[in-house]
């Protein structure tokens, strides 16, 4: 006859209590093995391993995000680079709504359109070709789209 030696080892992760003090406690399982020390002992190993596989593939997820986010938040940063002149053109603050960006261009485009300045037409239109063009490129779909994914 074959004489079984019998163990119990309990396991549970303190590492989403650690993350979250708020939560309910998990329940902890309870996992019994039999067989020969060197087959518990292969049994324990691998039952760690799998606890500590999770918590690395969550740590890896947790970066993939954070490196998502930080490429979503340069690219927002290099549309608002790129059209720095034109929000300056309107006299907008970077990143200002189509509403704002709306508003500031009737009020300058009344303030300087051509027909307003007999006596300086040329600068006038050229002003006015400068907002024109800024509140075009600012107001055009496929841009606003692209910054509404950035943000989102």
């Amino acid at each position: 006859e074959v004489d079984e030696e019998e163990e119990e080892e309990e396991v549970s992760s303190s590492s989403s209590e650690d993350d979250n003090p708020d939560a309910p406690p998990r329940p902890m399982t309870t996992i019994m093995l039999f067989g020969d020390q060197k087959a518990v002992e292969t049994a324990e190993r691998m039952i760690h391993e799998a606890i500590s596989n999770k918590a690395q593939k969550q740590k890896q997820r947790h970066k993939e995000y954070e490196r998502k986010r930080e490429e979503k938040r340069r690219l927002r940063l290099l549309y608002h680079m790129r059209h720095t002149r034109d929000y300056e053109a309107l006299e907008v603050a970077v990143g200002a709504s189509k509403a704002e960006i709306k508003k500031a261009y009737r009020k300058l485009a009344m303030q300087w359109h051509p027909d307003k300045h007999p006596d300086n037409q040329e600068e006038a239109k050229a002003k006015f070709q400068v907002i024109q063009k800024a509140y075009d490129i600012l107001m055009s779909t496929n841009e606003d789209e692209k910054i509404e994914q950035l943000e989102g």
